[in-house]
């Protein structure tokens, strides 16, 4: 501003930032301990201190993955990230989550598509695994390796539960 030969006298900043509170503050002061001599002969102007976080552009300019959505909309922090409408924090780690490994990369329809695919294809194995009215017991053997397929189905249950909350979120504060 001093090499454009400005000197604000109105400094206006994001009230939701406290970095832009701060730097709003610095900029105050270090405009009154300008020498008068120096700031009569500048030109009035308006200071605008914006926070990079209410940047409403960015999300119009590049494309957001199921990572950066996650992050930017519902505070992902230390791999983890809570659900407001159930007060729940849920774990995105990379490494146990298969699912999130896979799609972090990806925009937030594909994720929702293959979700739904995952889901589906949950339904139909459960189904299999537990109805025992469609499939009959023959043997024990048959039996025990059906009861060893509930332990896992039970996990991919939980992981499609999880994300289908974490959409259902993004959904709702996207909206």
């Amino acid at each position: 501003m001093i090499s454009l030969r400005l000197c604000p006298n109105i400094v206006r900043y994001s009230k939701s930032s406290r970095g832009a509170l701060a730097m709003a503050k610095r900029a105050v002061k270090a405009f009154k301990m300008r020498p008068k001599s120096k700031a009569s002969t500048m030109k009035r102007a308006t200071l605008f201190i914006l926070d990079r976080a209410d940047d409403p552009f960015t999300p119009l300019m590049f494309h957001w993955t199921y990572e950066a959505i996650i992050h930017d909309l519902m505070r992902l922090s230390l791999k983890r990230v809570e659900v407001s409408s159930s007060k729940e924090e849920l774990l995105l780690d990379s490494f146990t989550d298969t699912f999130y490994d896979t799609h972090r990369s990806q925009s937030f329809g594909v994720v929702a598509d293959s979700l739904q695919k995952r889901t589906q294809a949950y339904r139909s194995k459960h189904a299999e695994t537990v109805d025992s009215s469609n499939n009959k017991v023959t043997s024990l053997s048959h039996l025990r390796d059906r009861l060893e397929r509930v332990p896992e189905l039970n996990a991919i249950g939980r992981n499609i539960s999880k994300h289908l909350k974490i959409l259902s979120e993004l959904n709702h504060l996207v909206e």
